[in-house]
């Protein structure tokens, strides 16, 4: 039973693409309009940064796991964001649950844009907001690369 459960738990090529997160990309007049789907991230959780004309998107939702038994209590937004946190998991290391079955992912994401972003200089040049699971980026076109890496705000 434990080889079949082994098996089963072994990520395959099409559970990898289901961990991307989904994104749709516009170029508009004066900016482009970069809409992601992060359902179940926080602002807090997201870091958008730039670097010579890319744009990456990193989100990290990790709890730590040991022992097939998962602690909740270590992630604050995890537990938040887990329906289970009043039945089990009020003790620091969660010895009374065990997961049997997991389907929503937690743990890091990246994506990165290499959508020729010329315009794009700085992070000033973006406002995002993260509503609902919806990143939303509005990134202001210019015309000079900037080559040093920094980081989105996000409201």
């Amino acid at each position: 039973m434990s080889l079949i459960k082994d098996l089963l738990s072994i990520p395959t090529i099409l559970d990898l693409d289901k961990r991307l997160p989904k994104a749709d990309l516009w170029d508009c007049q004066n900016y482009y309009l970069l809409i992601m789907d992060l359902p179940g991230f926080t602002k807090e959780q997201v870091k958008i940064s730039v670097n010579e004309g890319r744009l990456t998107i990193e989100a990290d939702n990790r709890c730590e796991q040991t022992n097939n038994k998962q602690s909740i209590n270590k992630h604050d937004s995890v537990k938040e964001n887990n329906p289970s946190k009043d039945f089990c998991c009020s003790t620091e290391n969660c010895s009374d649950c065990e997961l049997l079955y997991q389907e929503r992912f937690y743990g890091k994401i990246e994506r990165t844009f290499n959508y020729n972003f010329i315009h794009l200089t700085s992070v000033k040049d973006i406002e995002g907001k993260l509503e609902n699971g919806l990143l939303t980026l509005k990134i202001n076109k210019k015309t000079q690369i900037q080559s040093n890496k920094e980081f989105v705000q996000l409201k």
